[in-house]
């Protein structure tokens, strides 16, 4: 853990976790357009594997089998792209 962060508050330190995780999801959707992915089912499977690399490989198949299984069944269209960070002033 960063020094800096060690030192805060327990809620300073819940709120850097929810914006490092904000920004690492940002930077997975980021790396997503630039893979020049061909649909939204490979993007999820891109997403997956960037946000959630320790998910257990069983738990992975198992996901992507119910998100398949939903693209194919038109029930569901990709993941909802996250809103960009507003700035500090707005």
């Amino acid at each position: 853990m960063d020094a800096r962060i060690a030192q805060t508050s327990p809620q300073a330190r819940a709120i850097a976790g929810v914006l490092l995780r904000e920004r690492g999801i940002l930077l997975a959707w980021q790396q997503s357009d630039e893979a020049g992915l061909s649909d939204e089912l490979e993007r999820a499977y891109f997403l997956l594997d960037r946000v959630y690399p320790e998910m257990l490989a069983a738990h992975r198949e198992s996901t992507r089998a119910q998100l398949r299984a939903r693209w194919e069944a038109g029930t569901w269209h990709g993941f909802r792209r996250p809103e960009p960070p507003r700035a500090a002033d707005e």
